[in-house]
């Protein structure tokens, strides 16, 4: 539902509402999430939250009207969206005037580009890995209302995991030979993973390929990370990008490399007939806290 321009950013706010979400990389995986709901006494003590989403290229920001307000049935507002910086002032910012039904929603469709936030201005939107969204609204008639503010904070789970992984006898290993490794879930919240290591035929090719299995297909949002492979000297001389946003119970974690080119030099990429991996993952999964930090005229 799309949003008329308006002047609302130079009007003092009636309420304004402060979302930090932590881990917010986690994001960049398309993954729907809500704020906490919040409610606003000087609005008929109605209930709000925020809506967010990427979508391709586009980040999808809305601020919704929840079903179960108490009257009145519609409530016009001048509302301002933005994206913080360190110093708390708007990095990016849109501005609109809507009249909410309870249920109904307004909002911005395009209200950033994906690879600017999470890419090339990362450091000014994500510092720490916290993304920082402020709401402001202001009732089109009776604007003067006294001011509220509200502090959230969601904070998605995160596991990062470095560690080398040595498969021994690599040059004997047949096509269809898998080694399994078991990595533990730091949190409750999270489900473990099985990293599998294969030999996989890609293109008539003998191929070493990592694959991943997991228990709980909901629970996961994304990996990220690099996996290498060490020399006799432990210098990288090979590596792939692990980027991964949609799961199923197993999937490849990425095909990696020829056998045959690891047997073309054994002295220097298998020493002692070793094939070392050194994997980093930052493995993301669901909101584990949402929640009102605090609040200043709030229920």
């Amino acid at each position: 539902m799309g949003a008329a321009t308006s002047t609302s950013g130079e009007r003092k706010a009636t309420f304004t509402y402060i979302w930090a979400i932590e881990n917010g990389n986690s994001l960049i995986f398309g993954t729907s999430v809500s704020s906490p709901v919040f409610t606003v006494n000087s609005l008929e003590v109605s209930k709000w939250s925020l809506g967010w989403y990427v979508f391709g290229s586009d980040i999808r920001l809305f601020l919704q009207r929840e079903q179960d307000c108490a009257e009145p049935e519609r409530i016009e507002l001048d509302y301002e969206l933005s994206f913080l910086g360190t110093n708390g002032l708007p990095l990016i910012k849109r501005t609109g005037t809507h009249t909410f039904r309870r249920g109904f929603y307004s909002g911005f469709s395009k209200f950033a580009v994906r690879d600017e936030v999470f890419c090339r201005r990362r450091a000014e939107f994500l510092p720490r890995d916290v993304l920082t969204v402020r709401c402001r609204m202001l009732r089109k008639a009776n604007g003067t209302l006294k001011p509220q503010v509200c502090f959230a904070r969601t904070s998605f789970g995160l596991d990062r995991r470095c560690f080398v992984w040595t498969i021994k006898d690599f040059s004997s290993l047949p096509l269809g030979h898998k080694t399994t490794l078991f990595l533990k879930s730091t949190s409750e919240a999270a489900s473990d993973l099985l990293l599998n290591f294969c030999l996989k035929e890609y293109d008539g090719k003998e191929c070493v390929s990592i694959d991943i299995d997991r228990d709980d297909v909901t629970k996961l949002s994304g990996i990220t990370g690099e996996i290498a492979i060490l020399d006799v000297e432990g210098t990288v001389v090979h590596s792939e990008k692990i980027y991964l946003n949609y799961f199923k119970r197993n999937m490849s974690l990425c095909k990696f490399i020829e056998k045959s080119k690891l047997l073309s030099n054994v002295t220097y990429f298998l020493p002692n007939d070793v094939l070392s991996l050194r994997c980093e993952l930052e493995i993301y999964y669901g909101p584990h806290w949402n929640g009102i930090e605090n609040g200043i005229g709030i229920n």
